[in-house]
């Protein structure tokens, strides 16, 4: 299982590497490689030390459960803990003054979160699949 959660946080990282620099290309075109350097290096962080400790825990949690209650339950683990990280971070580090920043980094959190998920998932079938 680790195996696939370590390739799970890296096929992750690689696509939302492509999301960042589109990002970043269409909102820092003057400081474009620091802006995605930074961002980039943030978001790998975060997915490391919080996607995949959250994926496990979502496994962990859902074991019991069977189809479509499995698949909804861990997605809306995945959601709970990047929004709850992302209201941690700006509630106790700037409050809630910065409304734009909070709104864009509750997207993206929630938006990466998904997509570790998904590309979980794939990968559980595809495993899944071999297995038998």
């Amino acid at each position: 299982m680790l195996i696939r959660k370590l390739w799970t946080f890296i096929i992750t990282s690689l696509l939302s590497v492509v999301f960042i620099a589109m990002y970043t290309l269409l909102t820092f075109r003057d400081d474009f490689l620091l802006a995605f350097y930074l961002i980039s290096i943030y978001t790998t962080v975060i997915l490391f030390y919080c996607g995949i400790p959250v994926s496990i825990l979502s496994d962990y949690v859902t074991r019991r459960f069977n189809g479509l209650k499995q698949l909804l339950s861990r997605v809306f683990i995945h959601l709970l803990f990047a929004w709850g990280l992302i209201t941690i971070i700006i509630g106790f580090g700037h409050g809630f003054d910065y409304l734009v920043l909070y709104k864009t980094l509750y997207f993206l959190f929630g938006f990466y979160s998904i997509l570790f998920w998904i590309v979980d998932e794939v990968l559980r079938r595809k495993y899944n699949k071999h297995q038998k």
